[in-house]
């Protein structure tokens, strides 16, 4: 998914296409398996509550004597009364009904407190201040009513698009002048939302406005249906008061970010497009109530810019959901772990989902194998990293080929290595040239460069152990700003398979020429632009052609030896 796709969902054009279809046909087998439970009941209670001179109930008053109980005739009346129990399993079965439809999840916070309210109500309740108010019992479980409520709430689910983005508006703290009364701006907070162990803050109904929040976020990144069942949001940000105190929790692709308070607060950063966009959906509800400059489109500069990226390729909900409760490591016993998932459930996913889940095990390194995936090191905290953004690197800006492991014990066989040498790999990846160079050699002293911020975690993850084949020391860095002092080199050894696109891969190349010691070598994977590439003080040689050796591409690729001489 590039950024463009990533964020193609707009407000109202498209939105009613998010929403899955729903046939009335499918709450005929309920009100079935209703009228059968609601016969039983009725005969339970004739049986019970016979009517007699003596009110009903006449002939209980026997077991209570005979079993020494005493109010068993009251009780009787008040535990079988008919009306509120027709009322209760009318209740269990629109809970039901519900469950079949994603028409619960789309509504707003208010309607759903409004619901959850009514299927509570097993006789109507009457307020009075100063206006009489009757809040209606649950509505009867049948195929009439059933048609005219999911009608209505199949008809509302685009208009409760808007209306849960002013549901999160008007929940925002008034005691806080971050808060503006002109519409989002870029920080937002939201009081009282988690628990505390001191205090009693947390009120899990008020948490469903950063739930609404996050779904609305999600649907402009067009991330697929949002269950909050599955949600692990309240974890997030738990994790986020507890364990990054007072720091800034980028997730869902760099969207939005938290930062939570022991207090029960969570304040929220939004992404500059996010909040034009969440304005744009306000102003469709109030046209003349928002300022000027908050329907003003964020600009889009061409230049790199510090400030947090939208991350290109976003995870669907269901995918991280997968990922999060379904996969599960175990050691193998022979120094690698692997990863499984049930059959079951990955037979349950669709394609692009299934692909998501696939694309997701080879970035974090690993191979698959038959029965799931196996890794050199244990992935479950770089899993949890992307469960947790909802994100991998995506190829499009950090060049991510794999190195297949046939390639990268080539580029080691040609590299020459041997005990005590000093061995460079730029943009290393998940590390796969260094893997083969580890196998081929032991002894070896190792330096990853990665730019990609979770690549350098599973490095760091797959070489923390030191062990006989060297040691690996890992640079979160972008390889091109650092110098061969910077980096402890000159090196012996210079391995890589560097990005191609818009002729980065001659700058990474001549640039790691600069970190090689006289007499040492550099070996490069590279793209046939570069098959004569010439290096000055270098003995430059093709060593092998590599004819479509890379996922997802068509090209022949080569291996370049350059031995320094001057």
């Amino acid at each position: 998914m590039t950024q463009q796709t990533a964020l193609a969902v707009s407000y109202p054009t498209h939105v009613s296409e998010l929403f899955e279809p729903v046939k009335i046909e499918t709450f005929a087998d309920l009100v079935v398996e209703h009228d059968a439970q609601a016969r039983r009941m009725n005969w339970l209670a004739d049986m019970v509550m016979v009517e007699s001179d003596h009110d009903g109930c006449d002939v209980l008053h026997h077991f209570a004597e005979g079993n020494n109980l005493d109010g068993a005739e009251a009780i009787a009346r008040r535990l079988f009364g008919r009306e509120r129990g027709l009322k209760a399993l009318a209740s269990s079965f629109w809970r039901k009904a519900m469950s079949l439809t994603d028409c619960y999840e789309e509504m707003i916070a208010d309607d759903k407190r409004k619901w959850d309210e009514m299927l509570k109500r097993y006789e109507p309740v009457t307020e009075d201040y100063g206006e009489t108010v009757v809040h209606p019992a649950v509505p009867d479980f049948t195929a009439e009513n059933i048609q005219a409520t999911f009608s209505q709430l199949i008809a509302d689910r685009s208009d409760s698009f808007a209306k849960r983005v002013d549901g999160v508006f008007k929940a925002l703290s008034p005691d806080h002048v971050t808060n503006r009364p002109q519409g989002f701006g870029s920080k937002l907070i939201l009081a009282n939302l988690l628990e505390s162990g001191r205090y009693s803050f947390g009120r899990w109904s008020d948490f469903e406005y950063l739930r609404d929040l996050r779904r609305v976020i999600g649907t402009f990144m067009g991330r697929g249906r949002y269950d909050q069942h599955k949600s692990d949001l309240h974890e997030i940000c738990k994790r986020a008061r507890d364990y990054n105190h007072n720091s800034w929790v980028w997730i869902d692709g760099n969207s939005w970010a938290i930062k939570a308070f022991h207090n029960g607060n969570v304040h929220v950063k939004l992404h500059p497009e996010m909040v034009y966009r969440l304005n744009m959906v306000l102003a469709s509800l109030y046209p003349q109530a928002l300022a000027p400059e908050a329907l003003r489109k964020p600009k889009r500069s061409r230049r790199k810019s510090k400030a947090v990226q939208l991350e290109a390729e976003v995870l669907s909900f269901a995918a991280v959901a997968f990922l999060r409760d379904h996969t599960k490591a175990h050691e193998t016993g022979r120094g690698t772990w692997r990863v499984t998932s049930p059959d079951w459930r990955y037979r349950e996913l669709n394609k692009v989902h299934r692909q998501a889940y696939e694309r997701v095990m080879a970035h974090l390194g690993g191979v698959e194998v038959r029965g799931g995936w196996e890794f050199d090191y244990c992935p479950l905290e770089r899993l949890q990293d992307v469960t947790r953004s909802g994100v991998v690197p995506e190829r499009q800006s950090h060049q991510f080929y794999p190195t297949p492991p046939s390639v990268a014990e080539l580029v080691a066989e040609a590299a020459e290595l041997y005990e005590g040498c000093s061995v460079l790999e730029p943009s290393a990846g998940t590390g796969n040239l260094i893997a083969a160079a580890k196998k081929a050699i032991k002894g070896c002293t190792f330096v990853a460069v990665e730019a990609a911020e979770l690549h350098a975690k599973v490095l760091e993850g797959r070489f923390r152990r030191p062990d006989c084949g060297g040691s690996v020391e890992v640079w979160h860095e972008d390889f091109l700003v650092l110098d061969s002092q910077a980096l402890g080199g000159p090196y012996d050894r210079v391995i890589m398979n560097p990005p191609f696109n818009e002729g980065r891969a001659e700058a990474h190349v001549r640039h790691a020429a600069t970190m090689v010691r006289l007499g040492g070598r550099l070996v490069a994977v590279v793209p046939p632009g570069l098959r004569g590439l010439e290096l000055d003080g270098f003995d430059v040689r093709e060593a092998h052609e590599l004819p479509s050796v890379f996922d997802g591409t068509s090209i022949t690729t080569h291996i370049l030896v350059a031995e320094r001489v001057a």
